[in-house]
Order: C-alpha cells, then sequence, then structure tokens
C-alpha cells in the first residue's frame, strides 16, 4: 500500500500542465448516463453504516494523443455554505464520520459509461479525506488506483469512468449524530490525472470541464461552480498534505 500511495502523491506532484478533453461530475451515473448535477438529503435517518445516500461519479473524456497509462489520480473538493466545515462531511480518520465517506475505483464505477479499470482485476486504490485544504469550510478528496501493467487507451471522445465517491447516511440522527448535514455545500472535480506507462513520458492533467465538473448539495453554496477553483499546487504544499 505504502507503494502506491507513494505512486499516487508522484503522480499529483508532477501531473503535467497540458489540457485534455475534460473532467466530469454528476450523482449516480457518468454524464452519458442518468444523472443529475445536484442532490438533497432529508437528514432524517442513519440507514446503517452501509446504506449509500449519494454516489458521486468522477469521469474523463479522452482526446487522440493521451499515452497508454499505469494509474490515475483524482481531486474533488468540497466547500459548505457555511464558515467552517460541518462535522457530517469530515469523514477523516479522526473526523465524526469517520470511514462514511469512501472511494471506488473499479469496472461498476458507472452503468453506461466504460471505466479505465474494465476488464482488470489487479487495480491498487488509494483514498484520503483531507479537511481544511484550502480554508477552514472545505474538505479535499483524494483518490487514486494504479495497475500491474499499462492500459492502451481506447480513443478519444470517449467518457470512462474513473472513480466514485460513496457519501453514506451513517451519524446523521440520533446518539452520536454529526452536525451539519442540512447546510449546503458545492464539490467540484478539480483534477483528473493519468500516470503513462513510459517513464520519459509526462503525466496528461485534466482539469477543464468536459460538459458539468461539479454538483450542489442542499441547494449548494453561491457561485458554485467557482467556489472551490483549481489550485496551482506546490511540490512542498503537496508533499504536506500527507504528512
Amino acid at each position: 500500500m505504502k507503494k502506491i500511495a507513494a505512486l499516487t502523491i508522484g503522480l499529483l506532484l508532477t501531473a503535467s500542465a497540458a489540457m485534455a478533453a475534460g473532467v466530469n461530475l454528476y450523482v449516480g451515473d457518468c454524464g452519458g448516463g442518468t444523472s443529475t448535477n445536484s442532490f438533497t438529503n432529508a437528514c432524517t435517518k442513519n440507514s446503517g453504516s452501509g446504506a449509500a445516500a449519494v454516489t458521486l461519479v468522477a469521469s474523463v473524456v479522452l482526446d487522440n494523443t493521451d499515452p497508454d497509462f499505469i494509474g490515475a489520480a483524482t481531486i474533488i473538493d468540497l466547500q459548505s455554505s457555511a464558515s467552517s466545515l460541518p462535522a457530517w462531511w469530515d469523514g477523516s480518520s479522526t473526523g465524526c464520520r469517520s470511514g462514511s465517506i469512501s472511494a471506488n475505483e473499479n469496472s461498476n464505477i458507472s452503468a453506461d459509461c466504460p471505466t479505465l479499470w474494465d476488464g482488470r482485476s489487479d487495480v491498487l486504490p488509494v483514498f484520503a479525506v483531507q479537511p481544511l485544504v484550502g480554508g477552514p469550510n472545505r474538505v479535499r478528496f483524494n483518490s487514486g488506483a494504479a495497475i500491474t501493467s499499462s492500459i492502451p487507451i481506447l480513443g478519444g471522445g470517449t467518457e470512462y469512468g474513473v472513480m466514485s465517491l460513496v457519501v453514506n447516511y451513517a451519524k446523521t440522527v440520533g446518539t452520536g449524530a454529526c452536525a451539519g448535514c442540512s447546510t449546503g455545500a458545492c464539490i467540484v472535480l478539480n483534477e483528473i490525472n493519468l500516470q503513462p506507462a513510459s517513464t520519459t513520458t509526462p503525466w496528461t492533467r485534466f482539469t477543464a470541464p468536459a460538459t458539468n465538473n461539479f454538483v450542489t448539495f442542499q441547494a449548494g453554496a453561491p457561485v458554485c461552480a467557482g467556489s472551490t477553483p483549481t489550485a496551482n499546487h506546490s511540490w512542498g504544499s503537496l508533499k504536506a498534505l500527507y504528512r
């Protein structure tokens, strides 16, 4: 796992600034499926720790110049409409809802789009929930996956599922409930990075929306599309996130 984590960190730190076709973030499925870009929660039940409240699907539309790859990493940022991050969204290891927010990188991400991982049984994932990255009312969902041998890019103009972010209902009401479920938020897919098979080829960084790169929760924060903009990350600042 340490090797995979190091691989993903390296991917994030050295991703090239090259732009490609773009990224999508939707609720329930990829942009080509039955999906929406907003969701709500009545905040009246827990439904058990394994019951999914919502699944957000991050996908990428490739062009014809992308190389074969052996890994992918995704950066999703959430900004609350409150001045501080609600405890309901702190799914970090020490957070109020530890373990209630998870990531999937597999061939089951999307019902209507192919995925980067179709036909692969050797996908090795890593995921981190990082509260307060970018501000006191923000949290970052940093996920990545690697495979043991490269995958040829299947062709430009196709939308591929990369990962899904799953948020369950645990600790919403009752004893031990975490405050802030009813607070609006904006969730933005800021980056998808592909690691090429060749060590001499730069990582490919996708940041522009293909169709839609943000989702609102409980009506969202004002000006949602611009509330968590992609930042220029320095080597030092990104390394600090993993200490």
